[in-house]
């Protein structure tokens, strides 16, 4: 499922886009699969071992030497200087310099990483098809695998509150979660092959891509066809936020006092009430048609996408109360 959706993603563009609603910043290339902010520099990765680098609160990007031609999904920046990207083929690389330089690291595998996650410079997870789930505990200087019980899953994100507790979200609706800093998993939700109600197999979840909290009580996760799932209580249960979109959400973020989400087809939703209420945003028509993986807001508040086109763009979000 994985690598076809990726290809299906892989092409490239080939047009400059000015927008109204939406300033973009870097230029049409390969597309980008992440996006993050410390402080004023902004980092993007993508296809074919892509990294962009802004200095400027995300008004200009540059390409820098990645030294690998793997797909980067996913990155992770637990202070300004150190950071992480995952990718195809097993590939960690880390940064010591905010992103300006990178060197790999030995992951110990060959699956794809889809998400990474580093509470610390030196604590950090990285998950990926085949349920695999690698740590940490010496900035990726080594990696060791973890049980996750779930051989056949594919893992899409992964998110840890503190050093023990950490959220694992993939295939099948599933969220799994540690206390013990993922010494140990444990499903949240039940599976399909878990559950001989007809009724409940109806009922379950699609496949989760993404999640994110705000503090350590209240989470959003997000994933096919719209699905969104809200916890109050840090994660013990999980309830369904009514769709405004039937497109996949690939990415959502808590970010300077709003929830914000981004996928397919332009989706793009913000919520102001501690993710219980959500409203859809238009993007300008240049890129409504297109999917954004990356989703970040810089020092300043403001708040990017990038995706498809291969290139970072400022949003405007309205500042009217959002509800459905």
């Amino acid at each position: 499922m994985f690598k076809s959706r990726f290809s299906v993603f892989s092409s490239l563009a080939c047009v400059v886009l000015l927008f109204s609603a939406a300033e973009a910043f870097a230029q049409p290339r390969d597309p980008l699969y992440d996006l993050c902010f410390t402080g004023k520099r902004g980092v993007a990765v993508g296809y074919y071992g892509t990294i962009l680098v802004s200095e400027d609160a995300g008004s200009k990007w540059k390409q820098v030497p990645s030294g690998t031609k793997e797909l980067l999904a996913s990155i992770s920046f637990p202070d300004a200087d150190h950071g992480w990207a995952v990718g195809s083929n097993g590939v960690i690389l880390a940064t010591a310099d905010g992103g300006l330089t990178w060197k790999p690291q030995v992951s110990g595998t060959t699956n794809y990483l889809l998400g990474v996650y580093f509470v610390t410079p030196q604590k950090g997870w990285a998950v990926g098809e085949f349920g695999t789930i690698l740590h940490s505990q010496d900035g990726g200087a080594s990696w060791q695998a973890q049980p996750s019980g779930e051989a056949d899953l594919l893992l899409e994100g992964v998110r840890f509150l503190n050093e023990k507790r950490g959220f694992v979200v993939g295939e099948f609706g599933s969220v799994m979660t540690t206390s013990d800093g993922g010494a140990s998993w444990t499903s949240v939700l039940k599976r399909a092959e878990e559950i001989l109600d007809i009724e409940s197999l109806g009922a379950l979840r699609p496949t989760l891509y993404s999640l994110d909290f705000q503090d350590d009580k209240i989470g959003v996760a997000v994933g096919v066809s719209g699905c969104m799932l809200r916890t109050q209580d840090g994660g013990k249960t999980w309830k369904n936020i009514t769709p405004l979109t039937a497109n996949h959400l690939y990415r959502v973020k808590f970010i300077n006092g709003k929830w914000y989400a981004a996928g397919l087809r332009g989706a793009f939703l913000v919520s102001a009430d501690q993710g219980q209420n959500w409203q859809l945003v238009p993007l300008p028509p240049e890129v409504s048609l297109s999917w954004h993986y990356g989703l970040a807001g810089n020092s300043s508040g403001e708040i990017f996408l990038a995706g498809e086109k291969g290139m970072v763009f400022r949003q405007q979000v309205p500042s009217k109360k959002e509800g459905r």
